[in-house]
């Protein structure tokens, strides 16, 4: 075990890196100009949060400073129990100059939750209503073959997931509904999602849909239900909205 020089100016601690930038004017100005005066309280929570997540904790403070303001750019508070906005760590892969290999680097970024989307949709002033649910066993009714239109009329019959669905309507009377069953919203997220392992099968997604989550965790894996209410909404808002 290696022993601290004599003299030698211990290396900074990271909290105290990601303090000192949160400090800085340059970006207590950028963090003031988006959120005025609520900017002190939005500041406190970045650093509540890195003291609370070990996975930020290996993270570069530079980036998650700038994750952060991306979600006070957006009015989106960043605590975990809130579910508006989280910044999740992936271990993305990145040349290494020296030897040509490729190295994992825990890389914060800044998404918003479900919650987060409705806000900002609701922003708008454009929407009459927008909702985004859990579909049980037995509530979906009659399916229109001809527009596609699903009717959620049915009764439910236990508490098995069987699906999701997203719907809204504008001020105008524009509206649009989009449902996925589980099975599609699993194959969706092994497709398309950077948290899901490599060895995580769509079957084993599949049945989270019906596993007890923790609260606070998130993720396809932490939270597969939350996330797919999530992809609805932003799938059809994306889209349609």
């Amino acid at each position: 075990m290696s022993e601290q020089k004599p003299g030698a100016t211990p290396a900074p601690r990271k909290i105290d890196l990601l303090k000192g930038m949160l400090n800085a004017p340059s970006v207590q100005e950028q963090f003031k100009n988006a959120l005025k005066e609520n900017s002190g309280a939005f500041v406190a929570s970045v650093i509540d949060l890195y003291n609370s997540d070990p996975a930020l904790q290996t993270c570069d403070p530079k980036q998650v400073v700038m994750e952060a303001l991306k979600a006070a750019v957006l009015k989106l508070p960043i605590n975990k129990a809130l579910g508006f906005a989280y910044i999740v760590v992936y271990n993305n892969s990145v040349k290494n100059a020296q030897t040509g290999g490729w190295d994992k680097v825990p890389t914060p970024t800044f998404i918003p939750g479900y919650k987060g989307y409705i806000q900002m949709a609701m922003r708008t002033a454009q929407y009459k209503t927008i909702n985004a649910d859990i579909v049980y066993e037995g509530e979906i009714g009659k399916v229109d073959k001809l527009t596609g239109a699903i009717q959620f009329d049915g009764e439910k019959k236990s508490d098995k997931v069987i699906g999701y669905f997203c719907h809204f309507e504008l001020l105008n009377g524009f509206s649009k509904t989009l449902y996925m069953t589980v099975g599609e919203m699993a194959a969706y997220a092994k497709r398309y999602s950077k948290s899901v392992k490599r060895d995580t099968t769509a079957k084993h997604l599949e049945a989270l849909a019906n596993t007890p989550t923790t609260a606070g965790k998130v993720g396809w894996e932490g939270n597969f239900n939350d996330m797919a209410m999530k992809t609805v909404l932003r799938r059809l808002l994306s889209k349609y909205g």
